[in-house]
């Protein structure tokens, strides 16, 4: 069973990348689909909370659009 790592992220960038690096440590389909699920959520959270402090990024929004992000 995998321990899911939480992370103290300080840009949308480095959820990415965890997001990332949790996708390369699945070894099913159903896995992927979850982390991608969950890391996704977590990312177009956060990507919220940002957009509620200042303007995000063109590159913030690229990704944080990617898993569901519409923008305020």
């Amino acid at each position: 069973m995998m321990k899911a790592n939480k992370m103290k992220a300080w840009t949308v960038k480095q959820l990415k990348e965890k997001l990332n690096n949790d996708l390369a440590a699945c070894n099913t389909n159903f896995e992927r689909s979850m982390v991608v699920a969950i890391g996704g959520k977590e990312i177009r959270e956060f990507a919220e909370q940002l957009s509620a402090i200042r303007k995000l990024t063109p590159g913030e929004i690229a990704i944080a659009s990617e898993y569901g992000y519409k923008g305020n």
